[in-house]
């Protein structure tokens, strides 16, 4: 499953939301975090932050979280790579570098042990790929849904993100299209360009806040 993470920090500083807390106090913020995009990344992401103990809200524009989930690896999903950290590294040439911190925080045997725990055994095909037994995406799909539940995150679907203000007291004011919300983080979980049938607007992400009055606004630039 591939996936795209891009961190939103505090203008002011402050430490990544897995660690302890920075920027805004949590009394000043509605939630300590707040993930746009309920595909791979931002389920795991959400899931990992509130199993730190942080509030976390998952936002999804779509009106179901994991879409590309379902269609990946021919709608059979092909979780991860049968070799070490090093291959998955090398498989993406001179950019994998990039990789290095993330796989050494949650690599591909900690991805197999992930959804083997959640009850989805997976096999070995003789390409390197790993599916699940079933060959279900679904199974997938289900599994990190159940995660997300017991974790305590918030899931809010159909609610699409039209701004983000980076507040001059640090951390960011979120307008989505139902409400507007305060958070030291932002994680930005959209990926890029999709399937049609996916019904995602083909766009990247936007670049962090580099000053505190800047806002952010949908256009084509935007994925969530």
């Amino acid at each position: 499953m591939a996936a795209t993470i891009q961190f939103f920090l505090p203008p002011t500083g402050g430490k990544s939301l897995l660690g302890r807390s920075g920027g805004v106090g949590a009394s000043m913020t509605d939630w300590d975090a707040v993930v746009v995009g309920a595909g791979a990344a931002g389920l795991m992401t959400a899931i990992h932050a509130a199993e730190r103990g942080r509030r976390v809200l998952l936002l999804e524009k779509g009106r179901k979280p994991g879409v590309k989930i379902l269609m990946s690896g021919g709608t059979r999903c092909n979780i991860t790579h049968d070799c070490d950290n090093r291959g998955i590294i090398e498989a993406f040439g001179p950019n994998g570098k990039f990789l290095h911190s993330a796989l050494a925080a949650f690599g591909v045997r900690d991805a197999i042990a992930f959804f083997e725990g959640e009850g989805v055994a997976t096999k070995v095909e003789d390409t390197g790929k790993i599916f699940p037994v079933s060959d279900r995406a679904l199974d997938v799909l289900n599994a990190l849904l159940r995660r997300l539940e017991r974790s305590g995150a918030t899931l809010a679907t159909s609610e699409p993100v039209r701004e983000i203000v980076a507040r001059p007291e640090g951390g960011f004011h979120l307008t989505t299209a139902v409400r507007e919300v305060t958070t030291p983080h932002v994680v930005v979980t959209t990926g890029g360009r999709s399937y049609p049938a996916a019904a995602r607007r083909a766009t990247a992400t936007p670049s962090p806040p580099s000053s505190a009055t800047r806002s952010y606004r949908p256009g084509p630039r935007w994925c969530h």
